[in-house]
């Protein structure tokens, strides 16, 4: 599962106003990012930002948003971050935490990157890939914007379905 956007070392276009995840330093704003599942056997995709460069651990799929799939892409808005109005930015690492059926997490992928001030510069991945066809709530009530016209995965099959061992 790549990270699409933001890029590793990259400055990310932090717009005004704090979503989900944090909001420090010298100014808070808001990022989105992108990216797509590294499997089928994916069938969630959490995401949270980090101040710095940090290593996230699986445990804290727990604390990050859901977002939507769509044909194995996945969009998140709104996700806090600290910015700065000097170039490159404020450090930030976001996490993309894939999940299986059973809600375990799978897989951990992570990019460093720079929040910078939206009047600055900085790529906006509000409005590539995923992302940039729309937004809309997600109702996973994460306060997280998914992808316009994606659709959220169905929901497991009854416990009764699977073969006790």
């Amino acid at each position: 599962m790549p990270i699409n956007c933001p890029t590793a070392g990259s400055s990310v276009a932090a717009q005004s106003g704090g979503g989900g995840g944090f909001g420090s330093g010298s100014g808070s704003g808001a990022i989105c990012a992108h990216g797509a599942i590294s499997s089928s056997n994916v069938t969630g995709v959490r995401v949270r930002t980090y101040s710095g460069s940090v290593t996230p651990p699986a445990s804290d799929a727990s604390t990050a948003s859901p977002v939507a799939l769509s044909s194995g892409q996945w969009c998140a808005s709104g996700l806090g971050c600290a910015s700065s109005s000097t170039a490159p930015g404020a450090a930030i690492t976001v996490a993309a935490f894939e999940m299986d059926v059973d809600g375990v997490c799978i897989n951990v992928l992570s990019v460093f990157c720079f929040g910078l001030n939206a009047a600055v510069g900085g790529a906006n991945c509000c409005t590539s890939g995923p992302c940039g066809s729309g937004s809309r709530t997600d109702p996973y009530g994460g306060g997280v914007l998914v992808a316009k016209g994606s659709t959220f995965p169905p929901p497991p099959p009854p416990m009764s379905a699977y073969k006790q061992v």
